[in-house]
């Protein structure tokens, strides 16, 4: 009879400590599995922080340079228009006289007047006179200035031809490589935008120069 309970309370015992032990090990295997999905879901976490950083960056930058684009156009566009397609009051130009010879002529400035432009020159009929100052240079072989190779249309396309006789008149002649010229060319025109045309010695355009005054 004791050695039967003495048996039975071993068994007994026996059964305890397995079901401990059973119980230490699922606790430490919960644990590390629960460590293990914890470290993942941080894991996770953190790679969706940095896409979602990348993306936002990239999205600023994409939208930076985008702007960058913009703003740079119109500047691009302003600057085009600001730049003029041809010769201007003020700067100097080149034009082809025939048989290589090249001059290189300036309109120095541009007034409107409404007086006597010389003591020889006609009466204004259209309202007045437009006076110009030229300095005609030669750039390569030898060109022959003449007021008369300038000529003047106004806005509706009407032509006026220079007057002879106003003070300081521009000179007729050679004008070898390295020389140069400088004189009044004057013509009967009405007030407006105008635009000077010159010519060669076989009265070919060969420049055009808008003028406002």
């Amino acid at each position: 009879m004791n050695a039967t309970i003495t048996t039975s309370h071993s068994a007994s015992h026996t059964i305890s400590q397995e079901i401990t032990m059973f119980r230490t090990t699922l606790s430490r295997s919960s644990l590390r599995r629960i460590g293990t999905v914890t470290t993942g879901l941080a894991l996770a976490g953190s790679l969706a922080a940095c896409g979602s950083s990348t993306t936002a960056a990239d999205s600023d930058s994409t939208a930076a340079a985008s702007s960058a684009v913009s703003s740079a156009a119109p500047s691009s566009a302003a600057a085009a228009d600001a730049t003029p397609a041809g010769p201007v009051v003020g700067k100097p130009f080149t034009a082809d006289m025939g048989k290589g010879n090249v001059a290189r002529i300036t309109i120095v400035s541009a007034k409107y007047s409404t007086g006597s432009v010389g003591q020889f020159a006609p009466a204004p009929t259209k309202g007045g006179y437009l006076v110009l100052d030229v300095l005609w240079e030669t750039e390569k072989g030898t060109t022959t200035s003449n007021p008369l190779y300038f000529a003047a249309k106004d806005a509706q396309g009407r032509k006026s031809d220079t007057i002879l006789g106003a003070d300081g008149q521009l000179g007729s002649g050679e004008v070898p490589a390295g020389d140069k010229t400088r004189g009044v060319v004057a013509f009967d025109i009405a007030k407006g935008p105008t635009t000077v045309i010159v010519t060669d010695q076989l009265l070919q355009e060969a420049a055009r120069v808008p003028v406002k005054v």
